[in-house]
This record gives C-alpha cells, structure tokens and sequence, in this order.
C-alpha cells in the first residue's frame, strides 16, 4: 500500500495523486509565503527592538513546507510508478491484440492460399473442357481460333482477381471470363445446321475443316 492509499482507505488512482498534489503544492506555497513575510517582520522588529519573535514563526513555516514538499515528492514517486505500470499494461494488452490478429492474419492466408488452388484446379477443368468442346464439334469454322480460349483464360482470371474494370491499353471495358466463353462456344457452334431437315438446313459460305483429334 502507497502513502495515498493508506490515506484514502483504498487504490489510489493516477488521478487521485494528482488533485491531492495540486493541493500539497497550494498548501506549500502558502506556508512558505507566511515564511517570507514573517522573516520580512523578523527584520524590521530586529532593526526596532533587537529582539524578534517572528524568526521562529518564519522557521516553523519552513519546517512545515519542507515536510509538505516531502509528501510530494513520496506522492509523486507512486504517481510515476502507477504511469508505468499502466503504460506496461497497456502495451501488453496491444501485444495481445497484435497476436490476436496475426493468427487471424495466417487463417486467411490459409484460406486464401486454398481458394487459390481452387480456383486454380477449375481453370484447369475449363480449359480441358474448352479443348474438349473443340474436338466434339463435327466441324468449325477455319477462321477459328481454337486456342484462343485457354491462351487468354490466365488474364481474365487476374483481370477478375484485380478488380480490373478497363483494359489498361486501350481504355476500353475489361472482358468478363463469361463473356469471352460465350464468344467461344458461339464459335465453335457456329456451323451447327438450324434446321433439322435437308430442305431447310441452311448452308456457310465460310469454308471448313474437321475438327482435330487432338488439341
């Protein structure tokens, strides 16, 4: 226990040093005032009669600022004492919630890290369905790229991840991976016969090829 809490009966806080500091240091100013006055007196009443009662007076008000200047200097000690375990306090407590939040940092780089194998093996999955969808059509269009899909899926996907709203060399609106995989599929469709019958199937003027048996 402190010489505040013996004082007051119970923990003392920062807050509690400081108002009874701010008083101590009134009271010793005050006495040593008195004391400067009563010396002040002392001298005009040697001067007078040789003789001066007032000297005491002044010495006692001394005795009883210095004892006061001691009680702040033992309230300023615990005072600085309570700041520093308040400010270690403090700084474990933001330890504690940097640790926190680097653990909860690792979980989502675990999560993360696992969504991007995902995504990765998806991709890998389209793309063999996009070779797939090639060798399965009875004939395409000989203009038609049919890597065109699997080359460009890479920069769609980290257009997508990026948040990438426009192309960064001409300016223009960042194509979607479903908007390049419609295009796709149109393509590889596009000599599909409209009609069931012979009479009014309808024919391409573009020339064609079978589709490889590989890719």
């Amino acid at each position: 226990m402190g010489l505040l809490d013996n004082i007051l009966g119970r923990r003392a806080t920062e807050e509690d040093h400081d108002e009874r500091i701010a008083k101590f240091v009134i009271q010793r100013d005050n006495k040593n005032l008195m004391a400067d006055k009563c010396e002040a007196r002392a001298t005009e009443e040697f001067i007078r009669t040789s003789h001066t009662n007032s000297a005491k007076e002044a010495e006692g008000y001394r005795n009883e600022a210095r004892r006061i200047d001691k009680v702040i200097g033992e309230l300023l000690s615990e005072r600085d004492a309570l700041r520093a375990r308040k400010a270690g306090k403090d700084e474990a407590a933001l330890w504690e919630i940097a640790d926190a939040r680097a653990q909860a940092f690792e979980q989502k780089a675990i999560h993360y890290q696992e969504s991007c194998d995902q995504l990765a093996a998806e991709g890998r999955e389209l793309e063999a369905e996009a070779r797939a969808l090639v060798q399965s059509a009875p004939h395409i269009r000989a203009d038609f790229d049919r890597g065109a899909f699997v080359l460009n899926l890479p920069t769609l996907a980290r257009d997508r991840l990026d948040g990438r709203e426009r192309n960064p060399v001409n300016g223009n609106l960042a194509r979607t991976i479903v908007e390049v995989a419609k295009e796709f599929t149109a393509m590889v469709l596009a000599l599909k016969p409209k009609a069931t019958s012979p009479e009014e199937a309808s024919t391409d003027s573009q020339p064609t090829e079978s589709a490889p048996s590989n890719l």
